[in-house]
Order: structure tokens, then C-alpha cells, then sequence
């Protein structure tokens, strides 16, 4: 009787572009060797602080509320063959970690990317060449920021993402004036924002800053 033999050496496989994989200002933590991101923690979730003096009978009194930081944990697993090459992995990471006020994004939500700041790696075996990561940071704008996005529309723009679950609130917009009858509005959340009634025409292009309020056509500021 004949046997033929094949190795069966265990080969951990592993993605290289998982779900939830980590990027840092377009860096992909995934490229590193050995380096595979496994879960995310705190990205769907929040809290909500409450400004509610207590009431002398029952109760207490609703005045405002606000959301405070994000805390997101990175969780991936690093598995090198050699010491060197684990030592130059980690490296790698701490120095994509080291800046502060990052973009954090993930492969599931390529639109979207929160900001924020790594505030320390825990390292599940220490001294062992395989082993789990946990990466923190902390976000102290706590909702999604959106990239840079091209829309066509009319004499009015509508800004309403229907996937998030916050009010959009955009920092500017940048408006290239097709044809119009000198109006041009800007609506955010379906509630109106601003309006353009006057020193419109077909070509202009208007920029709109939202935090510091103000509207810029060509070199003039409106």
C-alpha cells in the first residue's frame, strides 16, 4: 500500500482589508506585517450628558444637554516572526499614533472619519511575538466628519445625510452658480439656513464658511 504526504503545517489566514480595518490620516494600519485589525469599540454608541437640577418634589428639570468626548478602542492582533520584525512594527505604529487630532477612519465607512487623539496602546502578552492590541483614542469632536463632496442642485441645496443619526452641520461649501434667477439658498437638517438674493450670476463661484459665518464671492466677502 502506497501513502502519498502533503505538509499540514497550521497557516493562520488572515485579510488583509478587514471590515473595520484602521487608517490614520490615510494610513492604512493593515499594510503593516503581521498587523490585522480585529474590532472596534465605541463607534455606534453615545452618552448624553444632562443639565437637570433636581426639582424640591420629584424629579428634575430638563434645561440642555450635551455629548461628550468619544472613547474608541481599536482592537487588532500583531504577529511577527522574528523579534526585529516586531520591534520595527510597533515602531511603525506608535509613530502613525504620535500626532494629535487625527482623521480616524475605517474600511466600512470610506465618507466618513472621526478626529481625534491615540491616547495609549495596551499590549495583551507582553514579550510574546503573537499577541492582541488595543489601541485608545479619544475623540473630542464626538460626531462623524464627512470628506469632501461634489452635488448638483438648483437655485437650492438641501444638506441632509439621512444615514447619520446627528444633525449635518458642514464647516464650508464651495457653490459654482449654473443658471439662475439671482437666488441661491441653503437649507441644512430641512430647516433653512441662509439665503442669496442678491450678486448672483451664472459662473460665480460662492464659498460658505459656516463657523465663522460668512459668504465669499470671487475676492469679496458678503
Amino acid at each position: 500500500m502506497r501513502f502519498d504526504f502533503t505538509d499540514i503545517n497550521k497557516v493562520q489566514a488572515q485579510s488583509r482589508d478587514p471590515a473595520e480595518g484602521l487608517s490614520v490620516n490615510s494610513f492604512k494600519f493593515d499594510s503593516i506585517d503581521g498587523f490585522t485589525t480585529l474590532n472596534v469599540e465605541g463607534r455606534d454608541g453615545f452618552t448624553r450628558s444632562l443639565n437637570a437640577p433636581e426639582l424640591p418634589k420629584s424629579g428634575s428639570r430638563y434645561l440642555s444637554s450635551r455629548i461628550p468626548a468619544r472613547d474608541l478602542v481599536v482592537n487588532a492582533y500583531l504577529d511577527a516572526p522574528d523579534t526585529a520584525t516586531f520591534n520595527a512594527a510597533m515602531d511603525l505604529i506608535k509613530q502613525k499614533l504620535i500626532p494629535a487630532e487625527v482623521a480616524i477612519q475605517f474600511n466600512d465607512q470610506p465618507d466618513w472619519h472621526f478626529i481625534g487623539t491615540a491616547t495609549g496602546i495596551s499590549i495583551g502578552t507582553p514579550g510574546s511575538l503573537s499577541t492582541t492590541l488595543a489601541i485608545a483614542f479619544t475623540c473630542s469632536d464626538p460626531y462623524y466628519h464627512s470628506s469632501k463632496k461634489s452635488v448638483t442642485s438648483t437655485n437650492s441645496l438641501v444638506i441632509n445625510d439621512k444615514l447619520l443619526s446627528t444633525p449635518v452641520v458642514p464647516n464650508s461649501l464651495t457653490a459654482v452658480i449654473g443658471t439662475t434667477d439671482g437666488v441661491f439658498s441653503v437649507m441644512l437638517n430641512d430647516e433653512n439656513a441662509l439665503n442669496l438674493v442678491t450678486g448672483v450670476t451664472e459662473g460665480d463661484t460662492i464659498a460658505f464658511d459656516f463657523k465663522k459665518l460668512t459668504v465669499y464671492g470671487g475676492s469679496n466677502s458678503m
